[in-house]
Order: C-alpha cells, then structure tokens, then sequence
C-alpha cells in the first residue's frame, strides 16, 4: 500500500536536481499552494492546503489573531483555536502566521466565508476558501530558504543604497 494514499496533491517536474527540498514552500500567483512532500532526482510531490493532514499556523490579516489552519473538505478549510471572544468577519484575508516554523509570515491562504459559535464549543469555527483555485492551477513556485550569511549581505547591500 502507497504511504500516501490519500493525498491530495500533484507531482512536478522538478526535484533534486534543482535544488528542491522536503518542505520547500509552494506557492501560485493566487497564494500558498502547499509544500514539498517528498523529493525525487528530476520530480517531487507536493502535499496542497486541502489534504487531510495538513496543519497551518495562521493568521487574521486585519487583527493577527492566530489559530491552526486544518483540512474541512473538499473545498474549505477550517481555522480552528481562535477564541469566541474575537471578532471574525467573512471576507477577513487569513494569511500564514509568524509563529509558522515552516512557512514565510504573511503567505495568503484564502478569505473567512462564513463563522460558527458553537455554544458549548469554547473556540469558533471559522472556514476559509482557498486564495488558490486547485482545479485551475497550472504554474507554481518554490520558495527557498536562503542561509542567514546570505541574508547578511543582501541586508548590508540594501543598507548602502540609502
């Protein structure tokens, strides 16, 4: 039996030889796509928002309340672990958070449609569309992590500008 029967994701034509990596971020035009799963030579597999195992740290753009970002269905996602207390609108941009340890702060995931306050729940349901039509998809791009001399002296470069 396949260790990833299940997935919802896709293969691309990119893999080792291009310096990809397990966890590289994915993104389209539209937003985050999801990650790299798994690496092969010439080709990798990427694991995208609407697979059942996947947990985001996330974010309310306008009011940075964060919660974990988890598969609902087919079409949806559901933040989970945002107190009743906050106040959520349908149409709020939720975006990847900065406690995320594997994906850049900021990333758009998708758009609150719709709020639940369950009575004897003690957090709200909060569902959110994807920024990113995965039926439509046909171009990403892999976000690579660069390493902290790099960042060294793009800063230093930037600094001498002004």
């Amino acid at each position: 039996k396949s260790p990833y029967a299940g997935l919802r994701g896709f293969i691309i034509n990119k893999g080792r030889t291009d310096s990809l990596k397990k966890n590289d971020v994915v993104i389209s035009a539209e937003g985050l796509v999801g990650k790299i799963l798994e690496v092969h030579e010439s080709s990798a597999i990427v694991q995208v928002l609407l697979d059942r195992n996947i947990r985001i740290s996330a974010s309310i753009l306008r009011n940075q309340e964060r919660g974990i970002l988890k598969f609902y269905d087919n079409s949806l996602l559901l933040l989970d672990y945002v107190v009743k207390s906050v106040e959520i609108k349908a149409g709020d941009i939720v975006v990847t958070a900065a406690t995320s340890q594997l994906y850049n702060e900021g990333l758009k995931i998708g758009k609150v449609v719709e709020i639940k306050n369950e009575p004897a729940e003690n957090f709200q349901q909060i569902y959110v569309l994807p920024a990113v039509n995965f039926n439509m998809l046909n171009e990403v791009m892999i976000l690579k992590e660069i390493s902290v001399s790099e960042r060294i002296t793009t800063t230093h470069i930037m600094d001498k500008t002004k």
